[in-house]
């Protein structure tokens, strides 16, 4: 083989090494977008929770306006999501849902004045919910507090069973992307092999040799992050296009520590598996490298 062909062999090698690697890279980051796009799902299920205030039947609008700045207030609180709905209001909406003739009441109105809110999504679950009931009700002026308990039990039973899920396919990617990105690296530089162990015979020392290959890999590890991050903006991109507001922000902080996780998991497998190689290389007798 002449030497510009073997030149462009070499090179044809590298190509496919960086583009192996973003391949791969792409799939671990699409991942991770469907896992924030998931997260963010069940977080706005968890903030579309709806917290009843029931108020006694002797308390104030005094009162009402006091435990509506109250809860306002509190850091578990959605404050715009706060809302007081009178006992007249409420009857109303029953007449509209069941119609007049079910609620023909020839008494006072049965129903008490309510304050509805929503949580935010940290705080919509079974433990902090009791917290935040007894502490409600320790004022006089509310008389009971309720929201959708099953609800509440099947998001999370449901999120541990997809906390596992999401641990199992995240461990099955990664090893999935050392393996590919390691034996795509060990093959782009099996042609240098001979090379290697001929600086070594002339003198070179172990970090002479092996540090232009690792400047090398370090280049690969960022054009391939930066091709699998561009690919990734523009999936993201055309999907917002055919469903809009599918991606609420599509450069958020969460997107960027993405990023960031994809670009070291590329410059780590990378630059570890290039070590290991021409290391192996070095370590290994000419007549085992043919």
């Amino acid at each position: 083989m002449s030497k510009k062909n073997q030149l462009f062999t070499t090179f044809r090698k590298y190509i496919y090494a960086i583009i192996s690697t973003a391949l791969v890279l792409l799939i671990i980051g699409l991942y991770g977008v469907l896992l924030l796009f998931g997260r963010e799902a069940v977080n706005s299920v968890k903030e579309n929770l709806e917290v009843i205030v029931e108020l006694t039947a002797t308390s104030t609008e005094a009162e009402h306006t006091f435990i509506q700045n109250l809860i306002k207030n509190q850091i578990y609180t959605k404050p715009e999501t706060v809302q007081f709905i009178s006992k007249e209001e409420g009857l109303k909406k029953l007449e509209k849902q069941f119609g007049d003739d079910l609620i023909n009441f020839d008494f006072d109105n049965p129903l008490f004045d309510l304050i509805t809110f929503n949580l935010t999504g940290n705080y919509a679950q079974s433990d902090s919910l009791k917290a935040i009931k007894l502490n409600l009700l320790e004022n006089n002026n509310i008389q009971d507090i309720h929201y959708q308990n099953l609800i509440v039990a099947d998001i999370e039973q449901n999120s541990k069973k997809i906390g596992w899920v999401i641990l199992i396919i995240s461990s099955l990617l990664l090893i999935i992307a050392v393996v590919l990105i390691n034996n795509t690296v060990r093959l782009a530089l099996n042609d240098n092999r001979f090379i290697i162990k001929n600086m070594q015979y002339v003198g070179a020392t172990e970090g002479f040799i092996i540090k232009p290959y690792l400047q090398k890999a370090s280049l690969n590890a960022f054009i391939s992050s930066t091709l699998a991050i561009t690919a990734i903006l523009s999936i993201m991109y055309f999907l917002n296009q055919q469903v809009p507001d599918l991606f609420s922000n599509t450069i958020s902080a969460e997107i960027l520590f993405l990023f960031a996780i994809v670009l070291i998991i590329s410059f780590v497998i990378s630059i570890t598996s290039t070590f290991i190689a021409v290391r192996r290389f070095l370590r290994k007798s000419t007549d085992k490298l043919y």
